[in-house]
């Protein structure tokens, strides 16, 4: 049975090389901030597509996965465990960093955690963080030593990203 979808559907993986080809020289390496929701997934099949060398999209990159494991839901170990069997099926390495969300009462939940999430990515070592987002369906590539070379306060602010590709 086909999907229906309101919209036609579009060749991501394509999208992502036409993004990336002239922005990345051959051999750089790209970490996917990896949630284990849709979008990332999507987001980290299309990345392993744009390698495949029998691929017509083929890029040569190095390719991880970073999964920020807070803890606030219930879910969050299955989120983890689904990230880890994602990563080892796609034969792309995972690291999981645990982090502790604090200034809940200051920032609220959502940017407590956001906060923490962006400052786990700074410790990326890579020279690209692909960056998946369902609000207007963007995928966001930023180079993380540039929140490294910048004040802790702004880590976190998109005027350090580099790029966005919307969908």
């Amino acid at each position: 049975m086909a999907v229906t979808r309101n919209k036609p559907s579009i060749d991501l993986a394509g999208r992502v090389a036409a993004f990336l080809a002239p922005r990345l020289l051959q051999g750089r390496h790209v970490c996917v901030g990896l949630s284990g929701g849709r979008d990332s997934v999507a987001l980290l099949h299309a990345l392993v597509q744009c390698r495949q060398q029998a691929s017509p999209l083929a890029l040569s990159f190095e390719l991880s996965a970073l999964h920020v494991h807070h803890g606030l839901s219930a879910c969050a170990n299955g989120w983890m465990e689904f990230c880890q069997s994602l990563c080892n099926t796609l034969n792309v390495p995972l690291r999981v960093v645990h982090v502790t969300v604090s200034g809940v009462a200051d920032e609220g939940l959502e940017a407590a955690a956001r906060r923490v999430r962006y400052d786990a990515f700074a410790t990326c070592n890579a020279d690209w963080l692909a960056l998946a987002h369902h609000r207007d369906d963007q995928a966001v590539f930023c180079a993380p030593k540039s929140f490294l070379c910048c004040p802790p306060r702004f880590r976190t602010r998109r005027r350090h990203w580099h790029g966005r590709l919307r969908i």
